[in-house]
């Protein structure tokens, strides 16, 4: 499984927006604080809610949850004070958010709430056939030499032709966490399959269009 930053996404207009802004700040959380003297208007191209975690279990940081282009989602997370946040804390700082203040705030208007998972597997950017086609030529190959030999170049050949067939999109750096994580080739050579892998889809891609 790949881990990723999780996202909450509300689709609803600006009206039902502030209507949003304004059932948020009903319920009670005390590790959330709303920052008014922070509070960022687009208009008329969005507007945006700032919410500060303090003297919590989990690290000070600042949540915006902004509105634009028909969508709520929290913008950014930020440490109170330089540095940067893992991703581990960035997700459990959105999902206690999620859980004090913005579910039951998106619940009590009766407005639809998505919220990503922390993780996901490869089939759901590419079919299950193309991914047991990856699977097949790590088992295969030499993981010291990539797909250089003959035989592992025509797998690993074939999966890129087959996630194209399909077409996939496969971000890269998806397919180099994949490589890395789950099927546990070293940075280096997955880095060289990655690049190869985007190299080949763009050239498959331009013959497409030459055709």
């Amino acid at each position: 499984m790949i881990e990723q930053y999780r996202e909450a996404k509300i689709a609803l207009d600006r009206d039902q927006f502030l209507e949003l802004r304004e059932a948020l700040l009903a319920f009670s959380a005390d590790s959330w604080t709303f920052l008014r003297d922070r509070e960022l208007d687009f208009s008329p191209g969005g507007t945006s809610v700032l919410f500060a975690y303090r003297n919590g279990n989990l690290p000070n940081a600042d949540l915006s949850l902004a509105w634009y282009d028909g969508q709520a989602s929290i913008g950014n997370i930020v440490p109170e004070h330089l540095g940067q946040l893992t991703m581990a804390e960035y997700n459990a700082l959105l999902v206690d958010f999620h859980r004090q203040r913005l579910a039951p705030a998106a619940q009590a208007l009766g407005l639809q709430l998505n919220l990503t998972a922390d993780q996901r597997h490869l089939t759901d950017w590419i079919s299950a056939a193309a991914t047991r086609q990856l699977q097949n030529f790590s088992n295969l190959a030499n993981k010291g030499s990539g797909a250089s030999h003959p035989l592992d170049r025509r797998r690993w050949l074939d999966f890129i032709i087959a996630v194209h067939q399909e077409g996939a999109r496969l971000p890269q750096e998806v397919l180099q966490k994949w490589l890395v994580g789950e099927l546990h080739w070293s940075e280096t050579i997955a880095a060289d399959l990655t690049a190869d892998f985007g190299n080949a889809i763009e050239l498959l891609e331009r013959y497409d269009e030459s055709r």
